[in-house]
């Protein structure tokens, strides 16, 4: 089975997570499929020639020139900000956490960088859901310990006060 340019046109823009294909150099992005525009309130063909920095939260807008500047330098396929909290600012101001994946391609005298961005907000809101129930099963749990321990002592003092 030979898979077709139409084919694969229709693969990457079927896919449930966002897809930019961003100038490394310029950090222009040259290709955005639906899940972009749906994720980041933007329609594609406005997507398409925005920088990425755009797309970036204020809080960290600033240093995200200096980290595309050093994934050009020495590019190699990866997760952006492993094991941290990572944002992604939307077309209304709002801010979403995300998860980003980078993966360098060379198309000579270009270079690209292949991001796929996935929505996490729903798991983060049930690791927050899972945290506070967590520290909510803690909670009654030092305070029936604490009742235990009350209930044991008076018991105690009662029976010392029996023999």
């Amino acid at each position: 089975m030979q898979v077709t340019q139409r084919l694969l046109a229709t693969i990457v823009e079927a896919a449930p997570f966002a897809i930019l294909l961003v100038d490394g150099s310029s950090g222009a992005i040259a290709f955005a499929n639906r899940s972009a525009a749906q994720l980041f309130g933007y329609p594609v063909a406005t997507l398409v020639g925005m920088n990425v920095d755009a797309l970036v939260p204020q809080a960290a807008h600033a240093r995200h020139a200096g980290h595309r500047a050093a994934f050009a330098r020495d590019p190699a396929e990866r997760r952006m900000a492993s094991g941290r909290a990572l944002s992604a600012r939307r077309a209304d101001g709002s801010e979403v956490a995300v998860e980003v994946a980078l993966k360098p391609i060379d198309d000579a005298p270009s270079s690209y960088v292949l991001a796929v961005v996935v929505d996490i907000s729903a798991r983060r809101q049930l690791e927050s859901e899972v945290r506070e129930a967590h520290e909510d099963l803690e909670r009654r749990i030092g305070e029936r310990t604490a009742e235990l321990v009350r209930i044991t002592a008076d018991k105690e003092r009662l029976l010392r006060t029996w023999k």
